[in-house]
């Protein structure tokens, strides 16, 4: 359990000590001929041995069998070994003939002979030690990466301990940047999140605040984004049709305490933005259509986030709806500047269905490659697992939906011709 002691600013985010996995070493096996050793431990949960027509367990050391069609089976190491010596056999003298059996008297013990040797037959060749601990090392360390993938995969639940004694926790798979994330907030310092769409900026934003135990309000920032939007408006809502203040979410987190998102702050107007600028770096703020209040003062408890999907330079050639950020505006953000990317753990959590997340990979992959001006989104890849586990979507249909509106060219690109699916295929049509 990760624990977050607030509002101290020696604050630790201790992670649990990953167990380590004993190591096993494997048994010592022989081959079953004179070629290198084909060995290996038994994965098996229900396999008989083609020698003996015994159960093979699981763990088992097992050898394999060359057949005369060159099909490789698998038997236990000592039928391996006993079916390459066999015993001889000596055509020329006759059978012995049994001796007979006297019902009152035991048959008489015969001494244990060695097995007559036949210089011709190879011995089973046994396998190089090195070889052996090779394989013992390379079994250790998969084992070890299993468990890294599988820790990693594994949910996180996040403690903060406020001052009066409550927790907040925060179960599940969360950014990788979240931690840096969340110290920033537990400093109060302005947050800024530049990255991709879809990148689950504005959900880390809702985390943060259920990490912090405090409100969450957010506006989706736009070029015709007023001042009201933010400072509140008088409006005839009283009786008789008297006006009264209609307060925003910004204001009751800015004076309240919370935690405050401005989502695509890139594509607000910069004159706006001025206001922001005022009540981050003042510590208060101008209410002008509030009379009986007409200054707010910042909460202790007000966290400020910002995310983009550019860094305030304007528009590119993907983010063409965006403005340049006035440089004052930055400079309130500097300190918590985090960019984010597409984060593969959290994807594989959001998605997973192994082979639609090596599909969707193996998509982006593609798109960064030829350098097209498209992308593939982790918010995408959720919606795409939904609809496959739950609406029965083929994966066809999912790219149909992800490459609607693409050029042939790029869908070629893309997605490999020689695939039965692919733009050549008969799988989906353009």
């Amino acid at each position: 359990m990760s624990t977050v002691t607030y509002p101290s600013p020696s604050f630790s985010l201790a992670r649990p000590a990953r167990p380590a996995r004993p190591f096993q070493p494997c048994l010592p096996l022989v081959a079953d001929d004179s070629r290198p050793a084909a060995v290996m431990r038994s994965r098996f949960t229900s396999a008989r041995c083609p020698v003996c027509g015994a159960p093979i367990y699981r763990g088992e050391a097992i050898a394999r069998l060359s057949t005369p069609i060159g099909r490789a089976r698998w038997a236990h190491v000592q039928c391996a070994v006993s079916r390459t010596a066999p015993a001889p056999s000596t055509p020329d003298a006759p059978a012995p003939a049994p001796a007979p059996s006297t019902p009152d008297a035991p048959a008489p013990a015969l001494p244990d002979a060695p097995a007559p040797s036949t210089p011709d037959a190879p011995a089973p060749a046994l396998p190089d030690p090195q070889l052996l601990a090779r394989i013992d090392a390379l079994e250790g360390q998969v084992g070890e990466l299993t468990a890294a993938v599988a820790a990693a995969a594994a949910p996180r639940v996040i403690e903060v301990r406020q001052p009066d004694g409550t927790t907040h926790e925060v179960t599940g798979t969360v950014h990788e940047v979240f931690d840096r994330v969340l110290a920033l907030a537990i400093a109060r310092k302005n947050i800024f999140l530049p990255g991709p769409a879809g990148c689950g900026k504005s959900h880390l934003a809702q985390q943060v605040a259920e990490a912090l135990g405090l409100r969450f309000g957010s506006i989706s920032c736009s070029a015709g984004m007023s001042e009201s939007q933010l400072l509140g408006r008088m409006v005839p809502m009283g009786a008789q049709g008297q006006f009264e203040f209609l307060t925003t979410q910004f204001l009751e987190c800015y004076e309240d305490g919370g935690v405050f998102l401005f989502d695509e702050i890139d594509a607000a107007d910069a004159n706006v933005l001025l206001v922001v600028n005022s009540a981050l770096a003042n510590g208060h703020l101008s209410v002008p259509s509030r009379h009986a209040a007409p200054v707010a003062h910042r909460h202790a408890d007000f966290v400020c986030i910002a995310a983009a999907n550019t860094w305030g330079n304007g528009a590119d050639r993907q983010y063409v709806g965006r403005n340049q950020l006035d440089e004052s505006t930055l400079d309130r953000f500097r300190i918590g500047c985090v960019p984010m990317d597409y984060n593969r753990k959290l994807e594989k959590a959001l998605c997973p269905m192994p082979e639609l997340f090596d599909r969707m990979i193996n998509y982006r992959r593609a798109i960064i490659a030829n350098r097209l001006n498209r992308i593939l989104s982790t918010r995408f890849m959720r919606d795409a697992f939904e609809m496959v586990s739950q609406w029965g979507w083929t994966q066809a249909q999912v790219d149909d939906q992800l490459f609607a509106g693409w050029r042939e060219d790029e869908v070629a690109k893309v997605v490999s011709p020689d695939r039965p699916d692919g733009p050549n295929g008969n799988g989906r049509k353009h």
